[in-house]
């Protein structure tokens, strides 16, 4: 919504009326290196994290097929029993 009476505030967040006066660039730059860190930081964590799930699944599976064939072959032994 518009405020009539600030018009300051009719302009888009991404635009300004004029040239930014930026005291210093260092911590601007050191802010955007710190997150540029975190970032990295949060892929890795990420990365590790779907290593993890994928050997868990992957167990699993395993885990699942060798209870498949235990009970396959039960159900042999039992169907031969009769």
């Amino acid at each position: 919504m518009l405020n009539s009476r600030r018009p300051e505030l009719w302009q888009n967040s991404m635009h300004t009326r004029g040239p930014a006066k930026i005291e210093s660039e260092e911590p601007l730059k050191r802010r955007i290196y710190e997150l540029e860190c975190q970032l990295r930081q949060k892929e890795e964590e990420i990365i590790n994290v779907r290593i993890d799930l994928s050997e868990e699944i992957q167990r699993l599976n395993c885990e699942l097929h060798a209870m498949r064939r235990l009970l396959n072959a039960k159900q042999e032994r039992l169907g031969r029993s009769k």
